[in-house]
């Protein structure tokens, strides 16, 4: 079907604009907006009406930012947030990583948390790390070369650092530490500085190690920092076997006197085979999704802070 052709009901018009149901309802009503009806009297606006509607009175809309993308933005939130269906979203973000600048998918993303209440790691999970599965296959395949793929990775890092900004202006110095970075020769970066910026959302400061970080030299900055959490990405080929060796040495060189949680994640990891390993970290956390990941992690943030707070009560 033709994005143009797209028949809307008056509540999937106003969540695609960001306006409540009536307002569409009254547009109509003064004949500002076209629509028809179905056979049993329901309102139906075509999706290209909606967006004319749009361009000439309400030139502030987010769906308009990704012009001339707004038809397949417009397809792909819908699809999402009703059918929990993420393909036309992966193949919008790889369209506008070949052809538009860094600034589409930072409008892509905010427009999905803001307009379709879809969280940034839902996003990122069923989207992004989509895209960047075929991307792989493509290169893999051969058609697609290395620049191609650099290419993609270096625009979504760019959005990424975007959604990130300067400075959290909601993090404090009491928030907890948390590292981050990729395991020993894992060279790509796309889902550890996610969670960076997730774990940022979440309450904790961070300190970002990038990519091949040695297993060793995370308990050696742990230590010299103090940090509460370490979080490393695993992304294919780096797998399960990489993810036991690196908490074996993790685990030898653990020091009771600095304690913090251990957190694996990645596409290359299957978390089940992982989860039950015995370990002296505060805990042991493996997970798949960076959404799963986040509610924990604000959660110990949580912790930490009611914590803190006792702590200065009691002083």
């Amino acid at each position: 079907m033709e994005t143009d052709s797209l028949l809307l009901t008056t509540s999937q018009a106003a969540g695609l604009l960001g306006v409540h149901e009536s307002s569409m309802k009254r547009w109509a009503n003064e004949g500002r907006l076209r629509l028809s009806k179905t056979d049993g009297g329901h309102r139906r606006i075509l999706l290209e009406d909606l967006l004319a509607f749009a361009r000439l009175e309400r030139s502030d809309s987010p769906l308009l930012l990704l012009a001339p993308h707004e038809h397949e933005m417009a397809a792909a939130a819908l699809a999402c947030r009703e059918r929990n269906h993420y393909q036309p979203l992966a193949e919008l973000i790889i369209r506008l990583c070949d052809t538009r600048s860094p600034g589409y998918l930072l409008a892509v993303m905010k427009y999905l948390q803001v307009n379709c209440g879809i969280p940034l790691a839902r996003t990122f999970d069923l989207g992004i790390s989509e895209a960047m599965r075929r991307i792989g296959n493509e290169w893999a395949s051969g058609s697609r070369t290395i620049a191609h793929e650099h290419r993609f990775t270096q625009k979504m890092l760019d959005a990424i650092h975007a959604l990130r900004g300067v400075e959290p202006s909601s993090l404090q110095r009491q928030s907890p530490l948390a590292l981050v970075g990729c395991a020993e020769t894992c060279y790509h970066e796309v889902g550890a500085m996610f969670v960076r910026y997730l774990l940022e959302e979440a309450g904790w400061q961070t300190c970002y190690l990038g990519a091949n970080v040695p297993f060793s030299e995370y308990a050696s900055i742990q230590g010299d920092l103090g940090a509460r959490l370490v979080a490393i990405s695993f992304v294919p080929p780096c797998g399960n076997p990489e993810a036991r060796r690196g908490v074996g040495i993790l685990a030898g060189l653990y020091r009771e006197s600095a304690p913090y949680y251990l957190a694996l994640g990645g596409g290359g990891l299957e978390p089940g085979a992982l989860r039950s390993m015995g370990s002296p970290f505060l805990a042991l956390k493996v997970e798949k999704d960076t959404e799963s990941f986040q509610i924990w992690a604000r959660g110990k943030a949580r912790e930490k802070g009611r914590a803190a707070g006792k702590a200065r009560g009691n002083a």
